[in-house]
């Protein structure tokens, strides 16, 4: 459903490029990329450079999309939970054929693409961990194969919602990751999750949480105060 005419589009996506704003569109089906696509290609015409503008979904991708996300330097931002959440569902919705173009963490990185994680919250849960447990298993919670061959690594997936997020957002020179000068912003978990198996990584626990290095959740203390 295009819910912004054509015509609204182009000028959006023209007015925030010369004005150096990002812009994120919501754009789900191929169609509805390419109609984004040519709008990005139109604004940039001119030769200016382009902010950081993100497609968010980008769901269902092929080799022409590929290419043109990446010569137009725009951010993806898949779903990271679907294929798990939803998994049993969108064989139905879209066809077998088309289960190895959707989610397409694989094949966007592969070409380059800047990757984000994202939940759809509420429309998918929105627990990072669950997330890449369903983008390194790509396995409904059926136990049904949900386009396989778009599966990435632990290593690659926990980017997704660390350096891709803060990249995607302009942040990736506060946080993202672990580092002199960086926002302490990060969780204590029940086990080292490059050492568990992906399929129980959706279970770990969140034994803490800091923001900007002071402890703002403390499960035990939480556990105590219930007793």
């Amino acid at each position: 459903m295009q819910t912004t005419s054509t015509e609204a589009l182009e000028d959006l996506v023209s007015r925030t490029t010369r004005d150096q704003v990002a812009l994120a569109v919501h754009a789900n089906g191929d169609r509805a990329i390419r109609l984004l696509l040519d709008a990005h290609e139109k604004a940039r015409q001119g030769g200016a450079p382009a902010p950081r503008h993100r497609i968010e979904h980008c769901t269902l991708v092929d080799d022409d999309i590929i290419g043109r996300v990446k010569a137009l330097g725009l951010v993806a931002v898949p779903f990271g939970s679907y294929a798990r959440f939803h998994g049993d569902k969108l064989a139905g919705y879209y066809g077998e054929q088309r289960l190895d173009r959707m989610f397409a963490h694989r094949s966007l990185l592969d070409a380059g693409i800047p990757v984000a994680g994202s939940s759809d919250y509420p429309c998918g849960p929105i627990e990072p961990l669950a997330a890449i447990t369903s983008c390194v298993e790509r396995r409904s919670l059926d136990g049904s194969l949900v386009g396989p061959s778009q599966r990435i690594t632990v290593e690659e997936a926990v980017a997704l919602y660390t350096t891709g997020s803060a990249y995607a957002s302009g942040e990736e020179h506060l946080k993202g990751k672990l580092a002199p000068g960086m926002l302490a912003d990060f969780v204590e978990l029940s086990d080292d999750p490059f050492q568990t198996a992906p399929a129980d990584i959706a279970d770990l626990d969140v034994k803490s949480t800091w923001v900007g290095g002071r402890r703002v959740f403390d499960a035990s203390a939480n556990a105590n105060a219930t007793r």
